[in-house]
């Protein structure tokens, strides 16, 4: 088991627990011919950033010469491609930039969106937002607006459309809806049909090669979130103010409250009796309460770490996740 995953909001995004492993040979594309690599002559006519779509039917041999690389994660509600840690370890470490993408199948939109998060994780800044790889027919624009409405609410960005030129014109009815980027197939055509639509174009399958028309650099998560809006309390009133035994509660961010989810350090020796109470204001779920052993147990069920599970004192440094509805302050990380 993972480390909990916890979203914009503070709350836990469970690891799913019944996960299958997508091999080579049964992962999306299996049965596309590989065609010559045209790269070389390609890239040169289309000029900007190239980069490639990768799973485990490609297994680690592919070549580290592109911009970006976008890498399967998950499939429907179960199902986590092979080798998916290795592919994203191999990428980054090249210094590419990289992005996952989730492969749709009937169902729920939002739920698949969970399951995707609670595998892969929250993003990192320098990463793209997941692509939402929408290639069977039927599944409709209302799956795509929750898978792309519950990653927005999740993550605090939006979401990648992939699909093909002619599922976008037909199923998707010419919109992106609410996707935040587009990458499009469509082959064996000097420029796509639907070129001002796109971000990204794939013009080749097998293996699959793009040219990004908008900088990779510039549609990775750190380059889109939003910045947390604050509200300002009563100065030295808490929650807003800073807790005056915090060697964490001075300087300029003392007597802000972010909007957003947030975490508090602790130090040595601090209770959670006391930290509880100071911090989640004697609530739990928005009702009053004093009762201790509830708002330990409100903590494990939002992501609360199985070391601190004693909760008996902290050590330096521990940490705690406060939902936006937590009446709690962070002073200074």
């Amino acid at each position: 088991m993972g480390d909990p995953v916890i979203d914009i909001n503070g709350n836990l995004i469970p690891e799913p627990t019944d996960v299958q492993i997508l091999t080579g040979d049964a992962d999306r594309r299996r049965n596309r011919p590989a065609l010559a690599d045209l790269l070389p002559a390609k890239s040169l006519s289309l000029g900007g950033w190239q980069g490639r779509d990768v799973s485990s039917y490609d297994g680690l041999g592919f070549a580290m010469n592109l911009d970006a690389y976008m890498s399967k994660a998950t499939e429907s509600n179960n199902f986590e491609s092979s080798g998916r840690l290795a592919r994203k370890a191999r990428i980054k470490g090249a210094g590419k930039v990289f992005g996952e993408y989730h492969y749709a199948q009937p169902g729920n939109g939002a739920a698949q969106c969970d399951f995707f998060l609670g595998v892969a994780g929250m993003p990192a800044d320098d990463e793209m937002p997941v692509w939402l790889d929408y290639e069977v027919s039927g599944l409709g624009p209302a799956f795509r607006d929750a898978f792309c409405n519950q990653y927005l609410h999740r993550v605090g960005v939006r979401c990648g459309l992939y699909t093909g030129e002619s599922m976008f014109n037909t199923s998707l009815g010419l919109s992106k809806g609410a996707a935040g980027w587009m990458w499009g197939a469509h082959y064996g055509v000097a420029a796509p049909t639907y070129r001002s639509k796109l971000n990204v174009w794939q013009w080749q399958g097998g293996p699959d090669l793009d040219t990004f028309y908008t900088s990779p650099h510039d549609m990775t998560v750190g380059k889109n979130r939003a910045k947390p809006a604050v509200t300002r309390g009563p100065a030295g009133v808490y929650p807003f103010g800073p807790d005056p035994k915090s060697p964490y509660a001075t300087g300029p961010t003392s007597g802000i409250k972010p909007a957003g989810s947030f975490t508090i350090r602790t130090w040595s020796g601090q209770t959670w009796d006391y930290n509880l109470r100071r911090y989640f204001g004697g609530t739990v779920n928005g009702k009053l309460t004093t009762d201790v052993a509830a708002l330990k147990q409100w903590h494990k069920d939002h992501g609360g770490k199985a070391a601190y599970s004693g909760y008996a004192t902290f050590g330096a440094g521990a940490i705690i996740v406060l939902p936006l509805t937590s009446p709690g302050h962070l002073a200074a990380a």
